[in-house]
């Protein structure tokens, strides 16, 4: 009996844990990316690697490696989007994330969050930004 609850305690504390990178759910991040075709194969860099630009960089050359494009609605702020972006280009080596597209998103009807610990919803109008960023890598990356 008591090996029994040693190996329940045992798989709560191990087998329960959801891999993360950078604090996002590493299962999430890999399914917001989508590799480019005939893109680079590179493995992953810390998060911290990856730049966010404000633009394509126009004096650097580089190779297109994927897009991330998240689910609507899922960070509270702009800032927790461009990391979760970066983060997800970060598992494929990229070394730069620019945005290419984004829109703005009116809903109704109910919302449920849970936060600190505490389940919540509310009615009524939603905003929220669907975006797609493109993750690159620099052509002479392999030459610094």
């Amino acid at each position: 009996m008591r090996l029994i609850a040693i190996a329940i305690a045992l798989g709560l504390f191990t087998g329960c844990s959801t891999p993360t990178v950078c604090g996002f759910r590493e299962e999430k991040l890999v399914e917001w990316f989508i590799p480019a075709s005939g893109g680079a194969n590179r493995g992953p860099v810390p998060c911290d690697h990856v730049a966010f630009l404000d633009a394509a960089p126009a004096n650097r050359e580089y190779v297109v490696i994927g897009w991330v494009a998240p689910a609507t609605g899922v960070f509270r702020s702009w800032g927790e989007a461009i990391n979760a972006s970066r983060a997800a280009a970060s598992l494929h080596g990229a070394d730069a994330v620019y945005l290419i597209d984004q829109k703005e998103i009116d809903d109704s009807g109910w919302a449920f969050s849970m936060q600190n610990g505490f389940a919540g919803g509310h009615g009524g109008k939603h905003h929220s930004v669907q975006f797609t960023v493109k993750a690159i890598a620099w052509k002479d990356a392999g030459q610094q």
